[in-house]
């Protein structure tokens, strides 16, 4: 089977991200800044605790390899000045890398819900579904004339794209715990 996303958090579960851990860092790969924000659990509820946010120069912006390498160093130096501490990461990706879709399907299990949200995607044809990671929430259930039914969100990013954001936070020390779509991250 398919490897999915790791999670597509819906509304009011930012506190199960926090479970078993007493901070997080949530980082946005943005095409003009690099953005995170330290999320700590106190007593009182959980608050930001620090927070980075680095402009990529134009001249960075085009080049991969320059793209990467300045996302490795200002994470880096956010880790140095104190402003990262939490090592678990949660990061969301946005733009051509990523779609989000409603569809409505039929109430099905768990296993036959993918396996018919996946055909749905082959015949778009949109992509490859082993070039992808992909997951879905269900979002509301409803009944007509043909049965119970259910209106589906869906999360799909690109492999390459997700894998080479988690080797790049391997590589400096940081657990990947969850990705997002940034299409989703209002609704959370």
């Amino acid at each position: 089977m398919d490897k999915h996303l790791t999670n597509i958090i819906p509304i009011g579960e930012i506190t199960n991200m926090l479970s078993g851990t007493s901070a997080i860092t949530g980082i946005d790969f943005g095409s003009s800044a690099l953005k995170a924000v330290e999320l700590k659990n106190f007593k009182t509820g959980i608050k930001m605790s620090n927070f980075l946010f680095k402009p990529i120069p134009l001249s960075v912006r085009a080049n991969d390899t320059e793209y990467k390498n300045f996302i490795t160093n200002a994470l880096k130096e956010g880790i140095q000045e104190g402003k990262i501490k939490a090592y678990n990461v949660y990061f969301g990706i946005g733009g051509n890398d990523v779609t989000a879709r409603f569809m409505t399907l039929p109430k099905l299990s768990q296993k036959d819900m993918l396996s018919s949200i996946i055909l749905e995607l082959k015949k778009q044809g949109h992509f490859e579904p082993k070039e992808v990671y992909y997951d879905f929430k269900i979002v509301s259930e409803m009944s007509d004339r043909t049965g119970p039914k259910v209106h589906v969100l869906v999360a799909i990013a690109k492999k390459q794209v997700i894998d080479q954001k988690i080797e790049l936070l391997n590589q400096i020390g940081m657990k990947t715990i969850g990705v997002s779509i940034l299409q989703t991250a209002f609704l959370n």
